[in-house]
């Protein structure tokens, strides 16, 4: 395998096979379960797909990897296309930057699983660049310099490298996305606990709490233990599919998702608004907390209506 050899690679045998094996497991729980990655798909294409998420996929794409790092992404590609024993996993890099970029533009980030791949091949290529100068060390700081640079320029944005009170600085994306979007889990499950020791004072006290988001019913598993808050549900996503267990649907505080309870129970009503700390515009800012009671049937019937992707 000369060719190989010359690229700097190690020899890759049977990879396609390995990837099938490697994969199988995940296309079989899919397929026994109605393909939820079909219908978060759709989802998330009906969520990301303005005008101004096409206008942006590719550079979000670009600053999202540290715009000045964009000639080892393309130099990785190249290689990887250019090398025969290489080229599935350029393949797979491309179907998958092209799927983004076509179905939902606005999930720059979902093209990240092959950057590793990508940018391990532009280093490789970028080392022989560096080794066939004249001053080989004048490229190499050059090289350095640019990446750091990136780096610097791009972590504040995607790594909780800020203090929590200035993230309110940054840009709305920025906010709204990792980096922002935790801020506040402390906040929000002592708030829910306020509530839910309110009504438990008035001698009502909630039997399970339901939450709009699964990062919601995360973060009120997670923190919500020392306030022993009655079992948490939700219909987003995967913790649709864990269900309802044993919990009861007698009263239920409500976190994001009054107007989705609403037509399966006899009361709703609006206790209060959370906001996030040091004012964070996040995807939970003016979040309504409320509670709801008299449901229409057992939660266990109202389950299949109260799955959705997103």
């Amino acid at each position: 395998m000369p060719r190989l050899a010359a690229t700097g690679f190690p020899a890759l045998r049977h990879e396609r096979r390995i990837a099938a094996v490697i994969w199988a497991p995940n296309v079989i729980w899919q397929a026994t379960h109605d393909w939820p990655q079909l219908a978060m798909s759709a989802a998330l294409h009906h969520e990301n797909t303005s005008a101004a998420d096409y206008a942006g996929g590719l550079p979000g794409q670009l600053v999202y990897l540290g715009l000045l790092m964009t000639p080892l992404v393309i130099a990785g590609f190249v290689v990887l296309w250019r090398t025969p024993e290489l080229r599935f996993i350029a393949i797979a890099a491309t179907l998958i930057l092209v799927y983004v970029l076509a179905w939902i533009p606005g999930k720059v980030y979902y093209a990240d699983g092959t950057a590793p791949a990508v940018l391990a091949a532009g280093a490789a290529a970028t080392e022989r660049w560096i080794a066939r100068a004249h001053v080989p060390r004048a490229r190499q700081w050059l090289v350095v310099g640019a990446c750091l640079v990136g780096v610097a320029v791009t972590l504040p944005g995607v790594l909780p490298i800020l203090p929590a009170s200035d993230v309110h600085t940054l840009p709305a994306s920025s906010q709204q996305s990792s980096v922002g979007d935790s801020i506040g889990w402390p906040q929000l499950t002592r708030a829910v606990a306020a509530q839910d020791a309110a009504l438990m004072q008035g001698g009502q006290p909630p039997t399970s709490i339901f939450t709009g988001s699964y990062a919601e019913a995360g973060a009120l598993d997670v923190y919500g233990g020392r306030d022993h808050l009655p079992p948490v549900l939700s219909g987003q996503n995967a913790y649709w599919m864990w269900g309802p267990g044993r919990a009861s649907d007698a009263k239920v505080l409500v976190v994001d998702a009054l107007g989705r309870l609403r037509p399966y129970f006899a009361s709703c009503r609006l206790l209060t608004n959370y906001n996030p700390p040091y004012h964070v515009q996040n995807d939970w800012t003016d979040l309504q907390i409320g509670v709801c009671t008299g449901p229409v049937a057992s939660w266990h019937a109202l389950w299949p209506h109260l799955k959705y992707y997103g």
